[in-house]
C-alpha cells in the first residue's frame, strides 16, 4: 500500500492546554485543566521495511519508523495532496 515517494497522513496525539488550530477531535482531560486532540501530519514515504513498518521523513527532515497496520497512518487522497500543497516534505531535500 505504502511505496518510497508516496505522501501520507499521520494522525498524531497530543495534549496540552491550548489546542492549536489544525487540532481535531478535541477533548477536556477529566481534571479540566488540558486537552487532549489529534493533528494530522503530512510525511512522505521514504522506505518500506521487510519488517512491515514504513519509514517516513518529516517536514523538518526526521526520519520515523511507524507500524504500516498503525491505525493512524493513512495513504494521502488526491484531495489531501490539493489541501495541503507544500505541506508534504519532498524525498530530494
Amino acid at each position: 500500500m505504502f511505496k518510497p515517494g508516496s505522501p501520507v497522513i499521520y494522525c498524531k496525539t497530543k495534549f496540552s492546554p491550548d489546542p492549536g488550530p489544525r487540532a481535531k477531535n478535541i477533548s477536556p482531560s477529566r481534571s479540566g485543566d488540558s486537552y487532549g486532540y489529534c493533528v494530522e501530519k503530512q510525511w512522505l514515504v521514504v522506505e518500506k521495511t521487510t519488517a512491515g513498518t514504513v519509514i517516513v521523513k518529516t517536514r523538518r527532515g526526521k526520519r520515523i519508523e511507524i507500524d504500516e497496520n498503525d491505525p493512524n497512518l493513512r495513504a494521502a487522497t488526491w484531495f489531501d495532496r490539493l489541501r495541503y500543497i507544500g505541506r508534504f516534505p519532498r524525498l530530494s531535500d
